[in-house]
């Protein structure tokens, strides 16, 4: 299991990065919503927050040259916002 749902709140949302971290959308959770990055061995890396606290419900990494950009939408508020993570998302299997 890499994220207990129970204690974390719903996830709406979820990207992966070329290095198997995974991005997970959490509009609710008990810590404040956010993105919260996951290592692959389950280990919370980080917590984005974004600007005014919004809630984030959907994710996804760029391609060519946004490669490295995580675009977030929001619920409530209808922004869509623009995080560089120096990261660049997995493609999926063809």
């Amino acid at each position: 299991m890499l994220l207990d749902l129970e204690k974390s709140g719903c996830v709406d949302g979820m990207a992966t990065d070329n290095e198997g971290n995974v991005y997970l959308a959490l509009p609710s959770a008990a810590s404040g919503p956010g993105i919260y990055v996951m290592t692959p061995a389950g280990v919370l890396a980080a917590r984005l927050a974004l600007p005014h606290n919004e809630s984030p419900v959907n994710l996804g990494f760029g391609r060519g040259p946004e490669a490295g950009t995580l675009y977030v939408a929001t619920v409530g508020a209808g922004k869509v916002y623009r995080l560089r993570t120096g990261k660049t998302g997995s493609l999926p299997p063809r």
